[in-house]
C-alpha cells in the first residue's frame, strides 16, 4: 500500500478551501450614502447650504475621501462625470472640506456643504457631483485584505433664475404601428431640450376606443438636460384590444406649457378570432351530419 504523503494532504486541503470558503483578496465592500439627489435653485450672489449623511455599513473602520467633480448631461438622461470645468459645470460654486476622515464600523456622519452663486453667475441650469471614495485603512487588520469598492456620490442641480428658460417639444412619438394583434400596447416619445436648463417632462398617454372606452397609460418622468432629447416608453399591458383606438400623448413642459402628440392604430386578436370561426365550423359540420343520419319520427297513440 503506498503511503499518501503530507503534502500532497496539505496542497488538497488548500484546493477544497479555495472553493468552500469567500476570498477575502477579492471581497469588495463599500460605503453608503444619502440624500442621492438635489435639485435646488439659488439665485446670483445668495449661498445654499445642506449636509449628506456617510455611512460605514461594515464591521470594521474604512477611510473615506470627499471629491467634487463637474457633470456633463448627455442623451437619453446620461451623465459622465467631468473633472476639468465645463459649460453648466458647478464644482467651482462647491465649497466642501477635501480632508480624508475615518468611519468606525456602522458608523454614519453628516456632512456639511455649500453652493455659493457669485453675483455674475451665469442663469440656467449647472451640474456636479460630491462624491466620496472608500479607503482602506492603515494597519486595520480586519480590511487589509479587502477591496474598497469605488464611490458614491450625490447628483447637485442647480437652477439659476434669470433668462433661464427650460424649454421643449416632442420630437418624436410611437406606437404599435397601423395593426396590432396582441397587446401590451407598446408606446415610446422623445422629448427635445431646446433652453438652457434641465426639466422633467410631466403627462401621460390616453388611449381611446369606441369598443374600449379610455385607459390611462403613465410613464416614469426623467431629466432632460439643455441641448439634449431624451426618449420615454410607457406599455398598456392587455393582452386583448379590439378596434379603431386613439392614442393621445399630453406632455407638460415648464415654459413651453402642454404639448401633445398623436397617433392611431387597429387592434384586433386574428389568431384567436380564426380559431373561433373554425370551431364554428367544425360544429354546424357536424350538427348537419346528426341532422342528416338522424330522423325524427312522431309516433301517434
Amino acid at each position: 500500500m503506498h503511503k499518501i504523503r503530507p503534502v500532497f494532504l496539505i496542497t488538497l486541503s488548500v484546493i477544497a478551501l479555495s472553493f468552500l470558503l469567500p476570498s477575502l483578496a477579492n471581497a469588495q465592500v463599500g460605503i453608503s450614502l444619502y440624500p442621492i439627489k438635489f435639485n435646488v435653485t439659488i439665485a446670483p450672489g445668495e449661498t445654499y447650504s445642506d449636509t449628506l449623511t456617510v455611512i460605514n455599513p461594515n464591521d470594521f473602520p474604512i477611510g473615506v475621501q470627499p471629491e467634487v467633480e463637474n457633470i456633463a448631461g448627455g442623451n437619453q438622461g446620461s451623465i459622465d462625470l467631468v473633472q476639468t470645468e465645463i459649460p453648466h459645470g458647478l464644482t467651482a460654486w462647491i465649497n466642501i472640506s477635501r480632508t480624508e476622515f475615518t468611519l468606525a464600523p456602522q458608523e454614519r456622519r453628516q456632512v456639511p456643504f455649500s453652493i455659493t452663486v457669485p453675483q455674475n453667475g451665469e442663469p440656467g441650469g449647472h451640474y456636479g457631483a460630491i462624491l466620496f471614495r472608500g479607503l482602506t485603512v492603515t494597519g486595520n487588520p480586519a480590511s487589509s485584505g479587502v477591496g474598497i469598492s469605488g464611490r458614491v456620490g450625490s447628483v447637485v442641480l442647480v437652477n439659476v433664475p434669470g433668462a433661464s428658460y427650460a424649454t421643449g417639444n416632442i420630437a418624436d412619438f410611437t406606437g404599435p404601428g397601423s395593426y396590432l394583434s396582441h397587446g401590451p400596447a407598446a408606446f415610446s416619445f422623445t422629448v427635445n431640450n431646446t433652453g438652457n436648463t434641465h426639466f422633467n417632462p410631466e403627462g401621460q398617454i390616453t388611449l381611446t376606443g369606441p369598443l374600449f372606452g379610455t385607459a390611462v397609460v403613465p410613464f416614469e418622468s426623467g431629466i432632460v438636460f439643455p441641448g439634449y432629447d431624451r426618449t420615454f416608453t410607457a406599455a398598456l399591458p392587455s393582452r386583448y384590444l379590439f378596434g379603431p383606438f386613439t392614442a393621445t400623448l399630453s406632455l407638460n413642459i415648464p415654459q413651453s406649457g402642454v404639448q401633445t402628440a398623436t397617433l392611431h392604430f387597429f387592434a384586433f386578436p386574428w389568431q384567436e378570432a380564426a380559431g373561433l370561426i373554425v370551431l364554428l365550423v367544425i360544429l354546424l359540420f357536424v350538427l348537419h351530419k346528426i341532422k342528416k343520419n338522424f330522423k325524427i319520427v312522431r309516433v301517434q297513440k
